[in-house]
């Protein structure tokens, strides 16, 4: 009896497999190799500066105004000063979470501040 001679791929599927070095850190580098042109190249344009930078916040922070609380007021989509609005409503008029399904509702995530006291 012969047998047939082994296939390239069967050859890759027998060899062990060996850890990448510092794969936790290589997948952010190249992401950040990848996406930085992109984010700068955007800000060049007069696009969104990058989410969270500072010309993010100073731009989404100086469009809340006293026009935009009220405007905000009808619908509520954003929560943009302590207790919603000027009369401090605290209470948001969005329908996704409502009496039929807040019982389904759990944490997402938590983190043990990991008191010392």
């Amino acid at each position: 009896m012969s047998s047939s001679p082994e296939s390239p791929i069967d050859r890759l599927r027998r060899a062990p497999r060996r850890p990448v070095p510092h794969r936790h850190i290589a997948v952010p580098l190249i992401l950040a190799a990848l996406v930085g042109p992109l984010a700068a190249g955007a800000a060049a344009q007069g696009r969104a500066p990058a989410k969270g930078s500072a010309e993010h916040i100073a731009a989404a922070t100086k469009r809340v105004d006293g026009a935009f609380i009220r405007t905000n007021e009808v619908k509520t989509p954003d929560w943009p000063s302590y207790g919603l609005d000027y009369a401090e409503t605290r209470f948001s008029k969005l329908a996704g979470i409502n009496a039929a399904n807040v019982a389904s509702l759990g944490p997402v995530w938590s983190y043990d501040l990991e008191s010392t006291a």
